[in-house]
C-alpha cells in the first residue's frame, strides 16, 4: 500500500479521507496514526465523514472492534491509540477486494494429540465426543503409517489440515517451541497470517520425527485421500478443520503471540524474520528452496510483510459454524 506522507497536511488529511470513504476502517486506523489518540466521539465524527452520513455509535464500535482484533488499536478509559506496524503489512490485514468501493490503490494495498487406550492425561478426554475423538484417533494413527512407510510430507499435509485450522489453499509456514504461524489465502484481499499455540500439537509432531522451523515443503493437497477415508466426505476440509476448534472449545488451543513478519525469496533461499509488535527481531528462519515459492511469495526477489494475527477469526462468531460437525 502506499500512503505518500506530505509534509502539508492538508494533503494527507485529504488522503485519508479519500482513503476513508472507500474502507472505512482503514481510514479509522490512518486517522488515529495522524492524530496520536482520539475518544469515540472524535472517531464517530470522522466515520461520519467517511461514510457521508450519519451512522450509529455501534456502527463505529463495530469497527473499533475489529480494529483492536487485529492489534492495531489499543482501548483505555475510553481513549483510542494506534499501534504502528509497518505500512506495507496492512495489505495483509485489511479485506480491501470486499470493501464497498474495492481496491484502494494499492502496491498489490488433540483434545490430546498422544491418545491411546493405556495412556489418557486429560480429564477431558473421557467426556468429549465419541465421534471426534474416533476421528482424531484416525488422524494421529494414519500419520504414523505414513511417516513409518516414510511418507512424511503426506503425513504433515494430513496434520495441518485436521489439528490446525488451515484451509485446502492454506500453508503451515513455521513451527515454532509451542506456536504455529500459518497463512491463509481465503482471508482478506492478500491473505492473512495467523498464529496459534498449540502445546499437545507440538508435542505429536516431535513422536512423528519432525523438528521445528520452516515447515513449508510439504505437498500441499496430498493427503486429501486420507481425508476423503477418514471422514467419508467428498469435501473434507470443512470437518478436518472442525476438529481443530473442538479442540479449542476443550482448551487445548491458546490464541498464538502477534508478530510482525518479513518473508523473502532471495538466491534460491527463503528467509522468514519474526519480530515483536515493536519491531524487536526475534527470531530469523532459513531454508534452501528452488522453484516456485509457497504462498504469498509468488517469485525470486518477492518480499513481503505481514502481521500474524492471534486469532483464527476476526469475526468470532464464524468459529460456531465449526462447532456441530461431529454432532
Amino acid at each position: 500500500m502506499i500512503l505518500r506522507k506530505s509534509t502539508v497536511d492538508k494533503e494527507y488529511i485529504d488522503e485519508i479521507l479519500s482513503i476513508g470513504r472507500r474502507h472505512h476502517q482503514l481510514g479509522i486506523y490512518l486517522y488515529l496514526l495522524k492524530k496520536g489518540q482520539a475518544t469515540l466521539k472524535e472517531i464517530h465524527r470522522i466515520y461520519n465523514t467517511f461514510s457521508g452520513h450519519r451512522v450509529t455509535a455501534d456502527t463505529v464500535k463495530t469497527s473499533l472492534r475489529f480494529l483492536k482484533a487485529k492489534g492495531l488499536v489499543v482501548e483505555k478509559d475510553g481513549i483510542y491509540t494506534p499501534i504502528e506496524v509497518p505500512k506495507e503489512s496492512l495489505y495483509f490485514l485489511f479485506d480491501i477486494k470486499r470493501s464497498r468501493a474495492g481496491r484502494i490503490g494499492a502496491e498489490r494495498s488433540l483434545i490430546h494429540n498422544l491418545y491411546r487406550k493405556e495412556d489418557i492425561e486429560l480429564p477431558s478426554v473421557r467426556g468429549i465426543n465419541p465421534n471426534l475423538r474416533r476421528k482424531i484417533q484416525q488422524v494421529v494413527e494414519t500419520a504414523r503409517d505414513l511417516v513409518e512407510k516414510g511418507d512424511r510430507a503426506t503425513a504433515l499435509d494430513l496434520v495441518v489440515h485436521t489439528l490446525l485450522p488451515v484451509r485446502r489453499t492454506g500453508v503451515l509456514w513455521l513451527w515454532w517451541g509451542d506456536v504455529f504461524i500459518y497463512y491463509e489465502r481465503k482471508v482478506m484481499t492478500a491473505g492473512c497470517f495467523h498464529s496459534v499455540r498449540f502445546p499437545t500439537l507440538a508435542k505429536l509432531l516431535k513422536e512423528l520425527g519432525f523438528t521445528e522451523g520452516l515447515m513449508v515443503d510439504y505437498i500441499l493437497g496430498s493427503s486429501r485421500r486420507y481425508l476423503r477415508d477418514i471422514f467419508g466426505e467428498e469435501n473434507t476440509y470443512p470437518y478436518s478443520r472442525s476438529i481443530f476448534y473442538n479442540l479449542k472449545k476443550l482448551g487445548l488451543v491458546e490464541p498464538g503471540p502477534q508478530y510482525l513478519l518479513e518473508l523473502q525469496y532471495l538466491r534460491n533461499e527463503i528467509l522468514f524474520t519474526v519480530e515483536d509488535i515493536h519491531g524487536n527481531l526475534l527470531q530469523l528462519f532459513r531454508r534452501e528452496w528452488i522453484g516456485n515459492p509457497p504462498p504469498p511469495l509468488e517469485k525470486e526477489g518477492d518480499r513481503k510483510v505481514a502481521i500474524a494475527l492471534g486469532v483464527q477469526h476476526i469475526y468470532q462468531p464464524n468459529e460456531s459454524s465449526y462447532f456441530s460437525k461431529f454432532d
